[in-house]
């Protein structure tokens, strides 16, 4: 205050004590600012400002806090005066705490009486293991085997036994689902278990509508990798048996070709242009008969690469 004053060129700053000696001039000084700036009573916006945090809530389902900021924000933007800190925080916390109480209490109302009863069986560690069946659903696959698959149909079986593929949970938002089912997947079976009744349910009712989902897509992800490895496998051993069961035959073919070829080059050598085709004939079918050297050609042709046939065409 000494400061200021001192900016203001107030000599005396100790006038300031006498401020609140009087009520009256602090409620009139308050309208004076009203009148002059524009700023409005929050009596008159407690509705809309209770309103607005109420659509938050259930939308974003924020933390207090970061609701408390929205609407301090949302105050000053309409030139609202600021109540006190205490009044703010209480009007929030009421709101949120209702806003938390109808969201459980609708998704409650989604499921029957048997389905609650399933629900909360999955945190219920059975005699003789050593995690709950909810811990359990909540890990997929890793290994790519046939056992693997059968243990991802067993998981999607357990979650759709539950019966929850007809809860329609559009009448929460979408956000609001996601953060339950994702603490659902995180949390511990004892810390759900502490939860009360209505919350409790709510979190395994979004988390159990995921994982099916999710281990639908994981069971069907994993099937086609099988089969795609399954059927590259038989194709290769198949193209590996073929061409064991073909080499001896194309070896033989080729040895003729070649002993065909080999008394055409020595002829060449030999004879030059003088050699005519029937001595050029009758030279091959001394190594190999025009019969079998057809059939070498024709046997070669049918393994023969694509673009040797296009050559050849």
């Amino acid at each position: 205050m000494a400061y200021m004053a001192a900016q203001l060129g107030i000599e005396d700053a100790s006038v300031a004590k006498a401020y609140l000696k009087r009520d009256q001039t602090r409620l009139e000084h308050r309208w004076e600012i009203q009148q002059v700036d524009g700023w409005h009573d929050f009596a008159d916006f407690r509705e809309a400002l209770r309103l607005h945090v109420d659509r938050r809530a259930w939308t974003t389902g924020d933390g207090r806090n970061a609701i408390f900021d929205g609407a301090v924000e949302w105050l000053r933007h309409r030139q609202v005066l600021l109540p006190a800190v205490s009044t703010l925080e209480r009007l929030v916390g009421e709101v949120v705490t209702a806003v938390n109480k109808r969201l459980f209490e609708t998704l409650l109302s989604l499921i029957t009486a048997e389905q609650a009863r399933l629900l909360l069986r999955l945190l219920d560690v059975p005699e003789g293991e050593r995690v709950s069946p909810l811990e359990r659903l909540r890990k997929g696959q890793k290994d790519t085997t046939a056992k693997a698959l059968v243990a991802a149909l067993l998981r999607v079986a357990a979650l759709a036994g539950i019966g929850l593929g007809e809860v329609d949970l559009s009448v929460v938002p979408q956000r609001r689902v996601i953060e339950l089912a994702r603490y659902g997947r995180e949390a511990t079976a004892t810390t759900l278990r502490d939860k009360s009744y209505a919350r409790k349910l709510g979190i395994l009712l979004t988390t159990v509508v995921w994982l099916e989902a999710k281990a639908t897509d994981d069971a069907l992800e994993l099937f086609d990798v099988i089969m795609t490895n399954e059927l590259l496998a038989r194709a290769e051993r198949q193209s590996a048996a073929e061409k064991v069961k073909r080499y001896p035959r194309v070896s033989k073919d080729a040895s003729k070709l070649a002993a065909a070829v080999t008394v055409m080059l020595q002829a060449e050598q030999e004879w030059g242009d003088t050699a005519t085709i029937g001595v050029l004939r009758d030279a091959i079918e001394n190594v190999v008969s025009w019969a079998e050297l057809r059939n070498a050609v024709a046997n070669i042709n049918t393994v023969m690469p694509p673009i040797w046939r296009r050559y050849r065409d």
